[in-house]
């Protein structure tokens, strides 16, 4: 079959993926990410499926498709929501403008694009300390949410990286998300 052809057929699976997560957003995290952002990492979930499917497989093309746009999607929100509950709080954002000698903003005002990105590494790196996460859990969460990096780092290159296995840096990942989680969502 052809990928153009597959792409077009489940774009919008992408959109209503990308709405069903959008909505278990809570409305004063919103402001964090776009639907439309959510959209877009779906329809890269998609690409990459429809790149990687083999016809006459077990599984159906919408089946297949859905992890990957389910987890772009969510490796989406996870970015932003994650970053933005740990530089977007009032307290955090006033104690950088105060130490900079700015004036004091309303906590609406403020904007992450005001930190230096080194800054930002720090800040996070500190509040992932105070949540209770080890120093790999640190280096892993940093890595795959692309914090203080070039670009993502995937799960098989941080294992080689760190000297360990692909199913042990997805474990740190999943137990730092879930401190994360705890700490910010009492999820």
């Amino acid at each position: 079959m052809n990928t153009n052809k597959l792409i077009e057929d489940h774009l919008d699976n992408v959109k209503k993926a990308a709405y069903h997560y959008y909505k278990l957003v809570s409305d004063d995290k919103r402001g964090a990410v776009e639907l439309d952002d959510l959209i877009c990492a779906g329809n890269v979930g998609l690409v990459e499926a429809a790149s990687k499917f083999k016809e006459g497989g077990a599984a159906k093309f919408s089946t297949y498709a859905y992890k990957w746009i389910n987890g772009a999607i969510l490796a989406e929100l996870n970015f932003y929501i994650g970053a933005y509950a740990l530089l977007m709080d009032a307290e955090t954002m006033e104690s950088i403008h105060l130490s900079a000698g700015n004036a004091v903003k309303s906590a609406d005002e403020y904007d992450i694009s005001d930190i230096p990105e080194e800054k930002q590494v720090e800040i996070i790196t500190g509040k992932l300390s105070e949540f209770g996460l080890t120093k790999d859990e640190i280096r892993v969460y940093l890595a795959t949410h692309g914090v203080g990096q070039e670009k993502v780092t995937n799960m098989r290159t941080l294992a080689r990286e760190l000297g360990k296995r692909e199913l042990d840096i997805r474990r740190m990942n999943q137990s730092a998300e879930r401190k994360i989680r705890k700490e910010y969502f009492d999820v």
